[in-house]
Order: C-alpha cells, then structure tokens, then sequence
C-alpha cells in the first residue's frame, strides 16, 4: 500500500518543524516511509515504523526512559545504541530535556536542533514514539514561560499539551493497553503549590476516573517545586505519584 501525503510547506517561523498525519494504517503493523524534499527522498531506504496496537490486543512491549541527554557535554552519546538494541517501542524523555528555558528563544531552538542533530539518537527519532516533558527551571514571567512552551510544542509531538487553563507538558498515552501518565512539575517553579498544581491534580484526578486500561504507569520530571529543595527533588518529590 502506497500513500503520499499533500504537500506541507516548512516555514522558518517555526524552525521548519511540521506535523504529518497519515491515515487508513493498520494497527500493530510495520511501514516504511520517506520524507520527501522537493518530491526528492531524504533517504531512499527509507524509515521503519511500528504502529501502536488497539485497547482490545493483547501484546507485549517495552519502553525505554530517560533524562539529562546534553548535546553540548556529549555531542555523540553513545548510550543510543545500547537503547537502540534494547529495541524499545517508545521512549520517554523525563527530565531536563535541553533545559535552557532562561536562554533567549532563538538559543532555545538551537539547543534543540543540537539534540536532534545527535548521529546516534537518527534511528531512535526516526522509528518510534518520542514522548518528553518540559523543562523550564528557570524564573521567568508569564509572557517568557508562554513562548519556552512554544518553543517545546515544536519540537515533541506529545499527544497534548496540558489544558488551556493551566498549559504544560502535562498529558497521558496509551499503549498495549496500558496508560501512561506523564506529570509536569516544572511549569511554573515559583508559584505557591496549592496554586501551582491545583488545575493539575483536578486533571489526574479526572484522567484516573475515567480509565479504561488494565494498568497505569505515572511519570514525574522532579518533585514539587517550591516545597523540595531542587538538589532532593529528584528523589524525594511526589513519591506516591511515581511510577506505580
């Protein structure tokens, strides 16, 4: 089966960074794609991928995890291959993930494009689920936290982003039949915490209500800002909202 999607133009607006939907595969089931320049292949081998299965099969998988990936402190990271043959099904970006929200948003994105840009990290972006929260520890007003969130949306295709009260990288995912509940912690590290995760716990409370998975799996960036010193936040935050 051969499909070619319509056309997207790649503006320098948002980094030449765009979204692609593709409709009508199989779940569970292997593709091969290309990315196509001016109608030329980037890579005429192209690209393998592995559709996610529905709620109702039952299949076993795995994840791979982790967090502090610096390009700038490792420009090679050879630790990808080791995940590469791990052969993980999705990866979960968990932590300080290019954290230079202080920066100024051109040096943000670039910081980004330098993650990316690893050699070994090309198979893993290119075959199978990238999932990340967002790193902001830096204070900044309102309008500057607004445009690093941006900045992230750009370069994760998380499933959503939060909700519109309270925006973040806060969401849930599904697969196997197993969900996924990925909580932001350091959206907005200054604020009061009853304030701070009020509109979060409100969702996670809501998301848990209406589960339909046979299991749940939650994930924590850091602790609670504010309330635990960041040296022991890694450790000590939201102990009982950690992977259960």
């Amino acid at each position: 089966m051969l499909q070619i999607t319509q056309p997207i133009v790649a503006s320098a607006e948002n980094d030449y960074c765009v979204n692609v939907t593709i409709e009508g595969l199989n779940p569970n089931s292997f593709y091969y794609y290309q990315v196509l320049v001016d109608g030329e292949p980037v890579d005429y081998d192209g690209y393998p991928i592995l559709t996610a299965p529905t709620d109702e099969m039952r299949t076993k998988f795995s994840i791979g995890f982790g967090s502090g990936a610096r390009a700038h402190k490792d420009g090679l990271q050879a630790i990808w291959l080791q995940v590469q043959n791990a052969r993980p099904h999705a990866f979960f970006w968990l932590g300080e993930n290019e954290a230079f929200s202080g920066l100024a948003p051109e040096f943000q994105a670039e910081e980004y494009r330098k993650q990316r840009s690893v050699p070994f990290l090309q198979p893993l972006l290119r075959s199978i689920p990238q999932l990340s929260t967002w790193d902001a520890p830096a204070a900044l007003a309102q309008d500057e936290l607004a445009e690093s969130l941006e900045i992230f949306q750009r370069y994760w295709p998380n499933p959503s982003f939060g909700t519109e009260q309270a925006p973040g990288s806060y969401f849930t995912y599904n697969y196997g039949r197993v969900d996924f509940f990925f909580l932001d912690t350091f959206s907005y590290p200054t604020r009061p915490i009853n304030r701070l995760y009020s509109a979060r716990f409100k969702w996670l409370g809501f998301r848990r209500s209406s589960q339909i998975a046979k299991l749940s799996s939650r994930y924590c960036s850091a602790g609670a800002a504010g309330a635990i010193p960041p040296r022991r936040a890694r450790t000590l935050g939201w102990p009982s909202l950690r992977i259960v």
